[in-house]
C-alpha cells in the first residue's frame, strides 16, 4: 500500500531542495561575477544569504531525520499505542519521549520556535524606516534618479523576503499544533518541514528578478541560448544557378534545410534585345 502523505512529502522535499540548490548557486556566481559597484555593499549581504541558504537546502537534501538517545523499541511502543491509525511499517522511528526531560531536544524547539516573532517584528520596523529613509531623500542632490530607482528595487526586494518568516510561522503553527494533541495526522506533520522548504528556495529568486543587473543577465543567456538553437535548427538557404542551352532562361535552384525548390528565371528585356 502506497503511503501518499509520504509520497508527496518525498517529491516535494527533492524538488523544492534541487530548485534550491541550483538558484542559490546561480545567485552566488551572479553576487561574485555580476555585481555592479553601486550595490557592491549590498551584494554581500545576498551573498551571505545565498551561501547560508545553499548551505541549508544541501544539508535538508541528505538529512531526512536526527537521531535521539531514547530507546526505539519504547518509542516505537508509545506511537502506536498513541496513533493506532498511523502506518509504521518500513519506517524509521525515532523521537524523544518526554521534551521537557530532554535539553537538548528543548533547547532545539525553543531555538525554532521562539525567535521568528520578535525577529519578524524587527524586519517590518526596519522596512518601514528605509522607506522612510528614501523619501526623505528622494528628489533632492543626495541621490540621483537612477540611484534611487536602483534603490527601490532593492527594497521591494527586501520587502518580498521579509515575507518569507510566514513559511516558517506555519511550520511553528504546525508543530504546535500536533505537539499540543490538538490535532494530529501524518500530513499535518509532513508540513512542519515541508514549509519551511520554501524559504530557501524562493528566496534566490526573488534577488535574482529585482536586481536589473542580474536579471538582465539571465535574460541575455536565455535570448543567446535561443538563438544559438535556432542555428543549429535552421540552415541557411543555399542558391545553385545553372544555364542550359537552348531553353529560353536560367533554372534557379533553391535549397532550403535540405528541400529543393525551382524557379524559372526569365531573361530580361534588355537580354533579349542583346540576344537577337
Amino acid at each position: 500500500m502506497i503511503d501518499w502523505p509520504l509520497t508527496i512529502f518525498e517529491i516535494w522535499h527533492y524538488t523544492v531542495n534541487t530548485i534550491g540548490i541550483s538558484f542559490n548557486a546561480l545567485l552566488i556566481y551572479m553576487c561574485i561575477f555580476k555585481t555592479p559597484q553601486a550595490i557592491r555593499s549590498y551584494s554581500v549581504l545576498m551573498l551571505n544569504f545565498a551561501i547560508s541558504d545553499f548551505g541549508t537546502c544541501m544539508t535538508d537534501l541528505f538529512t531526512t531525520y536526527l537521531t535521539s538517545n531514547d530507546d526505539q523499541a519504547k518509542i516505537e511502543a508509545r506511537l502506536r499505542n498513541r496513533f493506532p491509525n498511523y502506518d509504521f511499517d518500513n519506517k524509521t522511528i525515532t523521537g524523544t519521549l518526554n521534551i521537557l526531560e530532554s535539553w537538548q531536544a528543548m533547547v532545539t524547539i525553543l531555538h525554532m520556535t521562539l525567535p521568528v516573532t520578535p525577529a519578524y517584528c524587527a524586519i517590518l520596523i526596519l522596512r518601514k524606516k528605509i522607506i522612510r529613509e528614501l523619501a526623505s531623500v528622494a528628489g533632492t542632490a543626495k541621490m540621483s534618479h537612477a540611484t534611487q530607482t536602483m534603490h527601490q528595487q532593492l527594497l521591494r526586494a527586501l520587502s518580498l523576503q521579509a515575507c518569507l518568516p510566514f513559511f516558517f510561522s506555519i511550520s511553528v503553527a504546525s508543530y504546535t499544533i500536533g505537539q499540543l494533541g490538538i490535532y494530529n495526522s501524518p500530513a499535518l506533520e509532513y508540513l512542519t518541514f515541508s514549509s519551511a522548504l520554501l524559504i530557501p528556495a524562493i528566496s534566490p529568486l526573488i534577488s535574482v528578478y529585482f536586481v536589473r543587473p542580474y536579471r538582465s543577465t539571465i535574460i541575455l543567456w536565455y535570448y543567446r541560448f535561443l538563438t544559438t538553437k535556432m542555428c543549429s535548427i535552421i540552415k541557411p538557404p543555399t542558391t545553385v544557378t545553372h544555364l542550359f542551352v537552348g531553353e529560353s532562361g536560367s533554372k534557379k535552384l533553391l535549397f532550403w534545410n535540405e528541400t529543393e525548390y525551382q524557379s524559372v528565371a526569365r531573361k530580361s528585356h534588355s537580354q533579349q534585345s542583346h540576344h537577337y
